[in-house]
C-alpha cells in the first residue's frame, strides 16, 4: 500500500513515500491441523523523498550516518515507527 510520511531533522521537512505492508502475525496451526507460518514483520520501502516540493532521492542514496549507516535505512526506520503509532 503506497503511504506517506512527514519526518522532520532539525527545522527541515522531509516528505516521504513508499509502499508500506502491514505486519503478519504468526499463526501455529492452520484451522484443519496443517502447520502455520512465520510471522511476516512490518516493511517500509521508500519510494522517493522530497523536500520544498523537489525531490532529493539521488542525494539521499549516496549519504550515510557518522556510524557508516545508510541514511535511506534509517529513514525506513523512522517510517515504520510513525505508521504503527
Amino acid at each position: 500500500m503506497k503511504t506517506g510520511v512527514t519526518l522532520f531533522y532539525g527545522d527541515t521537512e522531509y516528505a516521504v513515500t513508499g509502499n508500506y505492508r502491514k505486519r503478519v502475525p504468526a499463526r501455529m496451526y492452520m484451522p484443519n491441523g496443517d502447520p502455520g507460518y512465520p510471522e511476516e514483520p512490518a516493511e517500509f520501502e521508500i519510494e522517493d523523498v522530497t523536500v520544498g516540493g523537489q525531490s532529493i532521492m539521488e542525494l539521499l542514496q549516496c549519504c550515510r550516518t557518522k556510524d557508516g549507516k545508510h541514511i535511506l535505512d534509517d529513514m525506513e526506520v523512522e517510517c515504520l515507527e510513525k505508521i504503527d503509532d
